[in-house]
């Protein structure tokens, strides 16, 4: 059994002493450090989202950059490749934008009104076909008719809850006016980023060589390049699978002859960016709006978009996304719970990817700490952790030890003589 010697010892207990004060530090003065947090968040608002700004965008801008006369040495061509693919970038997601806003607006007010005038008639329909049908029980037909469930009232408290909704959104948007400058700082700043992203990259490198040792720069170094290829492959993945997913609804809905395909197809290829649960969120709102035309639809509706989910979600998605956001489904369900609680929207986005670059380096440190100890140590531990204390035996179990040639070959004399 190796034992360990007092500095290890002090070591140890030197971490879980600054530990302990740190979690006392946070605990007595959590609410004078979230709202420092808060405060620096607000200072440094601009800088922060021009920094998300520039990494959703560099996503698009690496693509246009090697689609961009890849092979030609021109002068002209080699200086002007960043600029014109960095505006082009700009240009695409601007002009995406405004196509789903020029397609989801008008629809979405068209939709209200048809939502508030269609539902109570469906509503009637029901109660006309419950009174008709012979397949339901008595005591359940009696509960329907006789209940006090105000359908009206329900509508209209559902309407006053999505103008409220919309008049947030309004909000939201004099808020964005209000803080413009903010905005264009936002913007100035990513594409300041995205056009010296080498250098200022290679400055970073110089500064951890210059300031940090080797041990901690290769670890911080490894950290920052997991995290980067996780984000990347995420969110481009992200991207590209709910606009699949957004045209193959589209297209299967025209095929289907559903109504509403601009406003649905839209509202399923944007809920697509919130993992699990927005595949349900898109499927409840498609059914409350094509419901109001035609409840077969609305089934006919559901199926399509279930079997399409399905055909995405085990084939094209991890196409896309490839194994390094190999989270498990009740790994994504913890991410977008904790992180929408903590960060709302944003919170629920950046989350996933969050956890799938803790759970990827992780996953590599155990790997790496397990393959140097014996095969069979887990099951021996197990072994001893199913007797009593007093009739344990256990001895640690010790790394194996990596025996050089030579150690190997006077091991082998010493054996024969």
């Amino acid at each position: 059994m190796r034992k360990r010697n007092t500095k290890e010892f002090f070591n140890s207990w030197l971490y879980i002493l600054i530990a302990l004060g740190v979690f006392a530090i946070l605990a007595l003065y959590l609410g004078d450090v979230v709202s420092l947090g808060r405060r620096l968040f607000a200072i440094l608002g601009p800088v922060i989202f021009g920094g998300l700004l520039a990494f959703a965008l560099n996503l698009l801008l690496v693509r246009i950059e090697r689609l961009y006369f890849p092979n030609s040495d021109h002068p002209l061509i080699k200086r002007s490749r960043r600029s014109v693919s960095l505006f082009l970038s700009i240009l695409i997601v601007l002009g995406v934008i405004a196509i789903i806003l020029g397609l989801v607006i008008p629809q979405m007010v068209k939709a209200i009104g048809i939502v508030s005038e269609g539902l109570p008639k469906v509503y009637v329909r029901f109660i006309n076909w419950v009174r008709e049908s012979d397949f339901l029980p008595d005591t359940l037909r009696e509960k329907i008719l006789f209940s006090d469930f105000d359908f009206n009232s329900m509508i209209s408290k559902g309407m006053t809850l999505i103008q409220n909704w919309v008049g947030n959104l309004i909000g939201i948007a004099g808020r964005v006016v209000s803080h413009f400058m903010d905005l264009v700082l936002s913007i100035m700043f990513a594409i300041y980023l995205l056009a010296n992203k080498e250098r200022l990259v290679r400055q970073f490198k110089k500064l951890g060589y210059a300031y940090l040792p080797d041990r901690i720069n290769i670890s911080i170094s490894h950290i920052l390049i997991v995290a980067n290829e996780t984000f990347a492959s995420y969110f481009g993945g992200q991207f590209l699978s709910a606009f699949i997913l957004g045209i193959l609804t589209a297209i299967g809905m025209l095929i289907l002859g559903l109504p509403f395909v601009p406003i649905v197809a839209s509202v399923v290829g944007i809920t697509a960016l919130i993992p699990i649960l927005g595949a349900y969120i898109g499927n409840i709102v498609g059914v409350i709006l094509i419901i109001t035309v035609s409840p077969l639809n609305a089934l006919i509706f559901s199926i399509f978009l279930i079997i399409l989910q399905q055909i995405e979600g085990n084939l094209i998605y991890p196409k896309i996304v490839g194994t390094r956001v190999g989270l498990a489904a009740h790994w994504i369900l913890l991410a977008i719970v904790v992180g929408g609680g903590i960060g709302g929207v944003l919170g629920v986005l950046i989350a996933v990817p969050i956890l799938a670059t803790i759970y990827h380096l992780v996953k590599e440190d155990v790997e790496f700490k397990t393959g140097k100890r014996p095969a069979d140590g887990i099951e021996r531990i197990m072994t001893e952790a199913k007797k009593p204390r007093q009739k344990r035996t256990f001895e640690e179990i010790e790394p194996v030890s990596e025996v050089t040639g030579s150690e190997a070959d006077s091991c082998d004399h010493t054996g024969t003589s």
